[in-house]
């Protein structure tokens, strides 16, 4: 069913895999990031900012990759697009966000079955990673000072979860929850997990308020 394939999927990613999925995705965003700067160049611009659209296991992924080409010690032509990439992010938009569970297995169990402390930091999640990498001195955000993060997610989806602004809110983030619904309700109320979950992608709604945002503007189709 829906709930062994995306388990297998993460399975995958969490494993020998990961290296290679992350690499891949690495090469995908310094290939978009360079020929957009190579672009700008030929027209005598500055790079625009940048609006990244994630969703379910695909935004673990992409941060992950984000995060190591900013801190690893890949290649400068991966660095720098990494950079790039972080300093011109302005609008991340996720749809069936699964970070939550996906970043259990990220987590260092302690053995010795001590409780944590009620007032200990939470364990630091894919986007939480991120957001530290665009607070970083070197940089320089000057195209937008915030950030905005929103999250679409079906109620009907037991595998996705809300952004909890307590967590990931600041000054300089902006966080939106946005419900929407995927797929017909059996009297008003459920509808089928499976179509809720994998439906963000046919949803006219949420392809218009990442195309055209909110108040929609009358030009945008």
């Amino acid at each position: 069913g829906l709930l062994n394939d995306c388990l297998a999927d993460a399975l995958v990613y969490q494993g020998e895999s990961r290296k290679n999925i992350r690499g891949a995705m690495v090469e995908a965003i310094t290939r978009v990031i360079t020929e957009s700067e190579v672009k700008a160049k030929s027209a005598g611009v500055s790079p625009g900012p940048l609006m990244l659209v994630t969703e379910s296991l695909g935004s673990k992924v992409t941060f992950d990759a984000l995060a190591e080409m900013v801190e690893g010690s890949g290649s400068p032509r991966n660095k720098s697009a990494g950079e790039s990439a972080v300093a011109r992010l302005g609008l991340v938009m996720m749809a069936a966000n699964q970070l939550p569970i996906l970043g259990l297995a990220d987590q260092v169990v302690d053995m010795t079955g001590a409780r944590a402390s009620s007032s200990a930091a939470a364990p630091e999640d894919a986007l939480t990673r991120l957001l530290r990498l665009t607070e970083r001195p070197t940089l320089s955000r000057t195209m937008l000072s915030n950030l905005s993060l929103v999250a679409f997610t079906d109620p009907n989806d037991l595998l996705s979860y809300r952004l909890q602004a307590s967590r990931y809110a600041s000054p300089k983030v902006n966080v939106t929850d946005i419900l929407v619904s995927n797929d017909s309700t059996y009297f008003g109320l459920l509808a089928r997990p499976d179509t809720a979950h994998t439906g963000y992608g046919r949803n006219a709604a949420v392809a218009s308020l990442i195309a055209c945002g909110k108040p929609k503007n009358g030009n945008c189709k």
